[in-house]
Parts: C-alpha cells; structure tokens; sequence
C-alpha cells in the first residue's frame, strides 16, 4: 500500500527526533532548532499523506493540509541557519563571524516572511490532479492537496537556494577534511536529483529526500562536535 511508505518515513523521522534528543547538539541554537522543528513538519507531512486516504473526509484532510504548508515556508529558509552553523563548526573561516551568522538568521526570517505572506494572499490549495499520471501508477491510490496556483519563486527555489547553499558549505568544509562537509553534500545532491522526477514519482521520492536531507543535516552536525 503506498500510504504505509509516507508512514514508514513519519517513523524514521520519529527516530531522527529521538536521535537528536539524545545527541551532544545544543537545542538552544538556532540551527539545531531549526533541524527540530523541520523534523517535525515532515513527519507531520508524511503522516497527513499517508493516513489521508483511509482516515480523514476531504473536508478534515484539506484542513489539516494548511499547517504543511505554513510549516514548509517558515522550515526550509531556517534551514540555512543549521548549515551555516555546521560549516562555523566545521571550522569554514568565512562563517566563523556572528555577523554573518546573524545576517543568515534575518535573511531566513525575510525569505520566510515573503512567501508565507504571498501564500496567505494566493487562491490557497486544491485536491492535487492525477488526471496525466499513468493509470496504474501508485500515487494514484493516494490522496493529497497542494497548491492551487504554484509559483516557484516564492514557493520552490527557497528548497533549491539551500541545496546549492548546502553544497557551498560542505565544499568548503570538505576541503578541511571535515566529514560534516560530505554528509551536507549528499543531503543536497540527494534533494536536487529526488526533486527533479517525474510528477508521479517525484511523490515518493521528494519526501523520501527530505528524510535524507533532514538524517544527513543531524549526521553532518553531529561530526562537527566529535573533530
């Protein structure tokens, strides 16, 4: 059943939450916070997909589909803060200043801020078309609702800015022979190429590539506390 793959990586992010608690990280940081709380709103996401064929009405699953959302416009920009606080870290010169991790922090809260405010002013999220999926292909026994107009700037390229920000800053990280720079590489390279399948299968594999990007983010922090 495909649903059971959206709630096989709810639980894989339950244990990456549990993970994190455990961890050496300092949760009063903006960027392990950060970590948290994207955590979070995937397994959220994960768990509203994959119960929402058998389990909720359209009217309950459309309403419990907003919060993902609210939750994906204000996550993905603060997740530049957790890879800029893992290359600081790593020991990455240009990223050891407070300035610039400062500057990272408000740059986050902007690009936050501008596409939350354009979705509240948008048409909202519709019931997704499978009408051009291929008949027999599994996302069609799902249930899901997504944008109603998409609009890539305010809505995509945040995503893509920080996979490409990720690769910088693990480059950089990798050339002083951290591992914290491999983990961050893999994390956005897994992003671009899961993202960049086609609609019926990029349902699975998207998801399945913010698992791995969230995994990879906590074990490229986590190699910076034991160097």
């Amino acid at each position: 059943v495909p649903s059971n793959f959206f709630l096989f990586l709810a639980a894989m992010l339950g244990r990456l939450l549990l993970s994190i608690q455990k961890s050496s990280l300092s949760l009063n940081s903006v960027g392990t916070a950060s970590l948290v709380c994207v955590t979070f709103a995937v397994l959220y996401d994960n768990l509203v997909i994959g119960l929402g064929a058998t389990h909720f009405s359209f009217s309950t699953l459309k309403w419990l589909s907003y919060p993902r959302f609210y939750l994906h416009f204000v996550g993905v920009p603060f997740l530049y803060t957790t890879t800029a606080e893992i290359g600081k870290a790593a020991g990455v010169s240009w990223l050891e200043r407070d300035s610039i991790q400062r500057m990272i922090v408000v740059l986050a809260s902007v690009i936050a801020s501008i596409s939350t405010r354009r979705f509240v002013l948008s048409n909202g999220i519709q019931l997704a078309d499978t009408s051009e999926f291929p008949p027999q292909c599994m996302a069609q026994q799902l249930v899901w609702f997504t944008y109603a107009k998409q609009n890539f700037l305010y809505y995509v390229a945040p995503s893509i800015v920080l996979a490409f920000w990720s690769i910088l800053v693990g480059t950089s990280a990798l050339k002083l022979a951290s591992v914290a720079g491999a983990w961050l590489i893999v994390s956005a390279v897994g992003v671009l190429i899961g993202s960049a399948q086609k609609k019926h299968v990029a349902r699975f594999t998207g998801n399945l590539v913010e698992v791995t990007m969230l995994w990879c983010m906590f074990k490229s922090a986590v190699a910076t506390q034991t160097v």
